[in-house]
């Protein structure tokens, strides 16, 4: 979920939210629409900076990302 209002940009993709924040937009907070659902909400990045994400720049993040999720899943199978 991505969404832009009231000047601000919510989103409940953390690699997402990590690519604003290590990018230098203003973080503005969390909310909590479920207790398992998390919102990342942040000032309104530049779109170029959005449609980089979506392309090249956000791949290589993306793909750290799901190796982690992946590598992460074989560390907590194995302490069951």
């Amino acid at each position: 979920m991505m969404q832009k209002s009231n000047n601000h940009y919510e989103t409940t993709d953390l690699g997402l939210a990590a690519y604003l924040f290590i990018n230098h937009i203003a973080y503005c907070g969390v909310r909590w629409p479920t207790p398992q659902q998390a919102v990342f909400i942040f000032e309104t990045p530049p779109d170029t900076l959005l449609a980089a994400w979506m392309k090249e720049d956000g791949e290589q993040y993306r793909s750290f990302q799901r190796a982690i999720a992946t590598l992460r899943e074989d560390v907590i199978g194995a302490k069951r």
